[in-house]
C-alpha cells in the first residue's frame, strides 16, 4: 500500500480579510446584533466595521415590553440586557427606558454606550413619564436639557395632546384637534418662546362611534419636514387602515396634505416614531424596499377599535402592519409564535451601530 503525504488542513484566515472585503460584508448585515458579532471577531474587523461611513442604519426591533425584543429580520425573540435589579421598559429611538424595582432609580441607555442619562423621576408601571418622553424627543441636546435642568414646559396644559417631536430647535406638541404648539428650548437664562403655529386640520372624515384615530408626529429622513400621520382602521374592512400624511408649513401656518412620501419610509409607534429614506432601507429585505410605506404596530392596530364583538381572534392580532401609500394596501403581518395580545404594549426599537 501507498503512503500519501497530505498537508494539514487549516482554519480559513477570516479575520485577515482586507479591510475593504471585510467592510462590504459589515456593510451588507441588516441586524444590529449580527453587527456586533461582526466586530467581536477581531480587532481588525471592527476597524473595517468602523471605516464604513455613512453606515445605512439597522433594521429596527420589536420592544415586546417585559426586558423583550423581537428582531424583524427572523421573527426571533431576545431580552435586552440589563444591569442586575434593573429591567428594561419602553424604547425611544436608540434609548431604552431602565429602572430599578427597589429604588425606583430611573435612565435611558443605549445599548451599546456605557453613559446613561439619569431622568429625574421615579418608575410608576402605570404609564412612562412625560419626561422620559421628552427626553426621546430631544435625545440629541445636552443632558441639562434632557434631565430638565433650569427647564419648565410652557406649552398650554389645556389641551389633550397625542404626540411630540423635536424638530428644527423645537419641541412640537400635537394636540387632538390636530393643533401644533411649539416651544423653543433654552438651557440658560431667558424666557421661553410658545408658537401656537399651525391650527387643526379642516376635513370631512365621517366619525365612526368604534373606531379610534391615531395621530403622530414624524420628522421626516432628511430633517427638513415635520409630518402628521392620520390613520385609523377601515369601517368597512377592519383589516385595512385608511391613513392621510399631512406636511407643517410652517411659514403659512397650514397643512398640506402629502400623497407620496418621496421613497420614505415611516415606522409609527407611541413611544417614538422615525422615518428612513428608501436608500437605506435597500439591506433590510423586500419588505423594507420600494420606500412610500408606513409601518403601524399590530398592538396598536388592535386597540384602534372598540366593537362589542371581537372580529379576530387573539392569534390572528398581527405583530404589525404595512401600508402602501402607492396603492392604498394594507399588509397584516406576523412573526412566529411569539404571543401579540391587545392588552400587551409593544413600540419600535431603533438600534444604532455607532460606538461598535
Amino acid at each position: 500500500m501507498g503512503g500519501c503525504i497530505c498537508k494539514p488542513q487549516t482554519a480559513a484566515p477570516w479575520p485577515d480579510l482586507p479591510p475593504e472585503i471585510a467592510g462590504r460584508i459589515f456593510s451588507c448585515l441588516a441586524s444590529h446584533e449580527d453587527r456586533l458579532s461582526f466586530a467581536a471577531v477581531s480587532s481588525q474587523w471592527r476597524l473595517a466595521a468602523r471605516l464604513q461611513s455613512p453606515l445605512p442604519p439597522p433594521v429596527p426591533c420589536i420592544n415586546l415590553d417585559h426586558g423583550t425584543y423581537q428582531r424583524l429580520v427572523d421573527g426571533e425573540v431576545r431580552r435586552f440586557p440589563a444591569a442586575k435589579g434593573y429591567s428594561a421598559g419602553a424604547s425611544f429611538g436608540r434609548w431604552l427606558f431602565y429602572y430599578h424595582k427597589g429604588s425606583g432609580r430611573c435612565f435611558l441607555r443605549a445599548p451599546v454606550s456605557a453613559n446613561p442619562i439619569e431622568l429625574p423621576t421615579h418608575y410608576h408601571r402605570s404609564c412612562v413619564d412625560f419626561s422620559t418622553a421628552m427626553a426621546w424627543a430631544i435625545r440629541e441636546q445636552p443632558p441639562s436639557v434632557l434631565t430638565g435642568s433650569g427647564m419648565e414646559m410652557k406649552i398650554p396644559t389645556t389641551h389633550v395632546y397625542t404626540d411630540i417631536a423635536y424638530h428644527d430647535g423645537k419641541l412640537c406638541a400635537l394636540s387632538r384637534r390636530e393643533e401644533i404648539f411649539c416651544q423653543e428650548l433654552f438651557t440658560g437664562d431667558g424666557d421661553y418662546m410658545i408658537h401656537h403655529l399651525i391650527p387643526a386640520v379642516d376635513h370631512d372624515m365621517e366619525a365612526h362611534p368604534f373606531i379610534i384615530t391615531n395621530r403622530y408626529l414624524v420628522v421626516s429622513a432628511d430633517k427638513q419636514k415635520l409630518l402628521m400621520v392620520r390613520w385609523r382602521r377601515r369601517p368597512a374592512d377592519q383589516r385595512a387602515i385608511d391613513m392621510w400624511v399631512f406636511e407643517a408649513d410652517f411659514g403659512k401656518a397650514r397643512w398640506l396634505e402629502v400623497k407620496d412620501l418621496g421613497g420614505q419610509v415611516l415606522f409609527l409607534g407611541r413611544s417614538c416614531s422615525m422615518a428612513f429614506a428608501a436608500s437605506q432601507t435597500e439591506h433590510w429585505g423586500p419588505r423594507f424596499r420600494g420606500g412610500n410605506r408606513v409601518f403601524v404596530l399590530g398592538t396598536e392596530w388592535a386597540r384602534s377599535s372598540f366593537e362589542p364583538q371581537p372580529l379576530f381572534k387573539k392569534s390572528y392580532i398581527p405583530r404589525y402592519c404595512v401600508y402602501d401609500m402607492t396603492s392604498g394596501k394594507t399588509t397584516l403581518v406576523s412573526l412566529g409564535r411569539a404571543r401579540c395580545t391587545k392588552t400587551r404594549t409593544s413600540g419600535w426599537f431603533f438600534p444604532s451601530s455607532e460606538n461598535l
